[in-house]
């Protein structure tokens, strides 16, 4: 498009002689040259219109293709994270409603509760034993 076009550099003769019939004069001349050259613009936008758009779209693929590549990336990333955290997550509480069932805890729990009432007799004990 940004493309010179020149202008004829010779001299037009008053008469023209363009066919074999045919004779023109200058404003005619002129005008046809005019018209040549802008026929000649405007065919040259017209073969390269539809290559100066598929430019543009190539530009912005180069532009925008990366920056999508590399978020899709980054978002697979999380992505993965967030699953393995989410399994983990699961698996724990599965762990937990089983420990939670298990009678050894259970045990455990009165065995303690056993301990510290024991605990407590004898600090009773010794108080009474020995007043201060």
């Amino acid at each position: 498009l940004g493309e010179v076009f020149e202008t004829r550099s010779e001299p037009v003769q008053l008469l023209v002689s363009t066919g074999p019939h045919w004779s023109l004069d200058i404003d005619s001349v002129k005008k046809v040259d005019r018209m040549h050259l802008n026929m000649s613009k405007y065919l040259h936008r017209m073969a390269n219109e539809p290559s100066l758009g598929l430019f543009h779209v190539q530009e912005h693929i180069k532009r925008t293709v990366p920056k999508s590549v590399a978020l899709k990336k980054e978002l697979d990333s999380v992505n993965a994270k967030i699953d393995t955290r989410t399994k983990d997550i699961e698996d724990s509480c599965k762990i937990v409603s089983t420990l939670k069932n298990l009678e050894s805890f259970r045990n455990i729990k009165k065995t303690s509760s056993r301990a510290q009432e024991l605990l407590q007799e004898l600090t009773r004990d010794e108080i009474a034993e020995n007043p201060m």
